[in-house]
């Protein structure tokens, strides 16, 4: 018997037969969705070959005697590991790789995932000209553990003329796949590094999940998602026929209401377009997630598919939608949400949530932009082992305009492949919908792709605020901008005030605050500087104050602006992006209370951008659109955010020379002193091979050149220049408390994990000042920074400079 796993709870083996079998099978069936069946199943029945060799027989027999001794953490400490993942990968590259085409493309494909599916896919060729597939390879196919384990596997688990059979079938399904490419007039190289990465990710998921049901003892669940949709289905016309009945105040509530029936009901009647890339358009307070919802439901269940995936760009706005759509449907069970913000009660729920996380093969799943971003282009096994779950499926963006200019290239070209190789329908709605067409890599979306077919006519009938530019010469002081604001409260009961900096958001709630000495006024201020908890409790505070018609002022940062449900007044935003300012007016007579009323454009004297690059430029383009409006407004139908308005924009940002040397994802490697691209390093044109041949005066033996450990190394969504720092508010004093008394590391890894509602991420200016004040408590885990108490404000959350408490004596 050759053993591949142990369960020491009943003294169990698993065998590699059984294991490779196992994993064989359930890669088979991941590969069908791509027309991949035969690679997948190869992939699955060789990757632990090298398990069938005496030097892993005996390190498997060594360890198991260590953990039924309670030894095997420390023994793992020093003892050496067996390479068993190189055996099957050198195999199919010493039996097909000497060849051209196909033949040898397919050889190369699957040595690499074989060989590195522990850890990582590697680059085929690196900056410093190595090869590491190659040089992994370099002890000879004669070597003792490479003769056993071809050996007994040919003998004991599959012929050696099926795997042969398997291999040529792999070659014609990679060549098929490849003529498709072509067909749909997808980039051959980047899908090609795409197609790897998915075969990767079909084998590391089957191989972690057989493991995984093994070792605990389980049997896999199998829900029927076609009874799943039609259940849900019913469940959300019975919600839409109560929503009909709805009685409304207003002659603008009832236009409203209607109008978002009309964009629910078209949704529902755009169900049975065939797979492909359409775009939600809706105005803010529109209703799109739940009419996208209902078009989902009704899609997968006309067009069979496997799971529908939300995609949105704040934690905030998952725990609300998903909180929102939990309760419509009851589906607890079925519906994962997959953010940081998670916390769970005991270790099985942690260790089950986990196995989800690291799959996405829950029906409904809510995500952001950055874990989906992250499945398809971080390094390492985690996150990549989802992206097979990714086919098939449902793909639903809300407020894709935020997504970042340097993703834009990975992106389109991701939502290219899935949805013309992985037959994936992906969604895209925002109020703003930006023209991802007209990038440098176009995303392809379908001929009348748009959902909404009276876009223009949609948009003037949900109008619910008018925009005024009330911008001046120099800009605002402080001071004029509170006297702006206070004259706006004699008539109002609400303004919202939206910023594009902390320091800009800080300086006005103070001026407003200082001017509301009888408290006459309830002035909240939202910024990043306010850990999660604290948010929330601001946001709870004013919907309640709104909803009792309080006078209510709220100074903020852009973190408003994204589907948080909120209705004020009116509503003053800084100049910025078209995108800004139609999202910060869309929290504004939100649902048709009453008459139009406005949205006020300002800008202050003393706004200092820094390195907000993105904002900058949006504030350029947006005031270019603004000059042309007041010029001739019937050009953008009379509205400052119709969609002709933001179409516009998009044409003048997207052109924007700055804003197009940035969408391929520009990176330094600065160990080799390089300025390069993320894209270049996945679609072959970095300049690798040639290195190559300069440094060594020959040819490189591989065809393939894509760098996926360096670009999955400089791989970020947002850049990560921010420090986190725990602080003293509410309970995260209790937590902090926790977090210096527990003595094991087990204990203090639960209070850091419950810390993350009661922190903040500094940026290093702001990180060196409050050092430089000793604000931080010292803390024995490395890394780890606390706040003393002092330095977090009740309002306005971090502040750099200590606040004086008085006491009563």
């Amino acid at each position: 018997m050759y053993t591949a796993h142990y369960r020491k709870s009943d003294k169990k083996h698993q065998t590699v037969k059984e294991h490779l079998i196992k994993v064989s099978e359930y890669c088979k069936i991941y590969g069908k969705n791509t027309g991949l069946p035969n690679t997948s199943e190869l992939i699955g029945l060789i990757h632990d070959m090298g398990k069938l060799s005496d030097e892993f027989q005996e390190y498997i027999t060594t360890a198991i005697v260590h953990e039924e001794n309670g030894t095997l953490k420390e023994w793992k400490k020093s003892c050496s590991k067996v390479d068993h993942g190189r055996i099957g990968g050198m195999y199919i590259y010493n039996k097909f790789h000497n060849t051209a085409g196909y033949v040898k493309i397919t050889s190369e494909i699957i040595s690499m995932i074989v060989c590195y599916h522990h850890g990582g896919l590697h680059d085929f060729i690196s900056f410093d000209c190595e090869t590491p597939l190659l040089k992994r390879f370099e002890r000879k196919k004669t070597d003792l553990s490479y003769q056993q384990a071809t050996t007994r596997f040919f003998e004991q688990i599959c012929d050696e003329k099926a795997i042969e059979k398997l291999f040529f079938n792999a070659c014609k399904e990679i060549e098929a796949l490849d003529k498709e490419i072509t067909e749909n007039k997808l980039s051959r190289p980047f899908c090609l590094q795409l197609l790897i990465k998915q075969l990767y990710s079909i084998l590391i998921d089957a191989d972690r999940y057989d493991t995984y049901l093994f070792m605990d003892n389980k049997e896999e669940p199998y829900p029927d998602t076609k009874v799943l949709w039609e259940q849900y289905s019913e469940i959300m016309e019975n919600k839409i026929s109560e929503f009909r009945n709805i009685k409304t105040n207003s002659v603008l509530e009832e236009r409203i209401k209607q109008l978002r029936l009309e964009v629910s009901d078209a949704c529902a009647e755009f169900c049975d377009r065939e797979t492909g890339i359409y775009t939600l358009t809706v105005p803010t307070g529109g209703g799109k997630t739940l009419s996208s919802l209902r078009f989902a439901l009704k899609h997968a269940a006309a067009k069979d598919k496997n799971r529908i995936i939300y995609i949105l760009p704040f934690t905030t706005i998952i725990e609300q939608n998903a909180n929102e759509i939990r309760d419509l449907l009851k589906c607890d069970d079925y519906l994962l949400e997959h953010h940081s913000n998670i916390i769970h009660d005991n270790d099985e729920d942690e260790n089950n949530y986990k196995v989800l996380t690291q799959r996405w093969d829950c029906p409904i799943i809510f995500t952001t932009m950055v874990q989906f971003l992250e499945t398809i282009y971080a390094g390492g096994t985690q996150s990549l082992r989802r992206m097979h779950n990714l086919s098939d499926s449902i793909l639903i963006f809300d407020e894709i305009q935020a997504i970042p200019i340097r993703c834009i290239s990975l992106f389109n070209s991701a939502i290219n492949y899935l949805s013309k190789i992985c037959n994936t329908t992906v969604i895209l709605c925002s109020a703003t919908q930006p023209n991802l067409s007209d990038t440098k890599i176009p995303l392809l979306k379908e001929n009348n792709g748009e959902i909404i077919p009276d876009l223009s006519e949609k948009f003037k009938g949900f109008k619910r605020m008018q925009v005024e530019d009330k911008r001046i010469d120099r800009g605002y002081s402080y001071e004029i901008l509170g006297d702006f604001i206070y004259e706006l409260k004699k008539a109002l009961s609400s303004v919202l005030i939206v910023l594009n900096t902390k320091s800009c958001a800080e300086k006005t709630y103070n001026e407003l605050k200082k001017r509301n000495g009888n408290k006459e006024h309830v002035i909240l201020y939202l910024s990043t500087n306010l850990c999660p908890s604290h948010r929330k409790k601001i946001i709870r505070v004013m919907k309640k104050c709104l909803n009792r018609k309080k006078s209510v002022i709220c100074v903020s940062t852009q973190l408003i602006e994204a589907g948080i449900n909120i209705s004020f007044d009116s509503v003053v935003r800084h100049l910025a992006g078209l995108d800004s300012i139609a999202q910060a007016t869309g929290r504004g007579n939100r649902h048709g209370e009453g008459d139009i009323k406005v949205s006020y454009i300002i800008n202050l004297s003393d706004e200092n951008l820094g390195s907000l690059k993105e904002i900058e430029l949006g504030e350029k383009h947006a005031a270019e659109i603004l000059y042309e409006y007041s010029k001739n407004s019937e050009k953008f139908d009379n509205d400052l955010l119709s969609p002709a308005a933001i179409k516009c924009y998009y044409n003048y940002y997207y052109a924007d020379k700055d804003i197009g040397k940035l969408m391929n994802y520009p990176v330094r490697v600065k160990e080799h002193n390089c300025n390069t691209e993320i894209y270049k390093m996945l679609d072959g044109t970095v300049a690798n091979k040639q290195w190559y041949e300069d440094k060594y005066g020959e040819k490189c033996q591989l065809y393939l050149n894509f760098m996926f450990e360096t670009a999955g190394k400089h791989f970020r969504v947002i850049d990560d220049l921010t420090t986190s720092v725990i602080v003293p508010y509410g309970e995260g004093k209790k937590i902090i408390a926790g977090l210096f008394s527990s003595k094991s590391f087990g204990d203090k890894l639960k209070y850091l994990k419950l810390a993350q509602q009661y922190s903040v991420n500094i940026f290093e200016n702001q990180m060196n000042r409050l050092k430089s004040e000793n604000a931080f408590e010292l803390s024995e885990i490395p890394g780890i920074y606390v706040l003393k108490d002092g330095y977090y404000d009740k309002s306005i959350g971090v502040v750099t400079e200590k606040q004086m408490e008085f006491l009563n004596i």
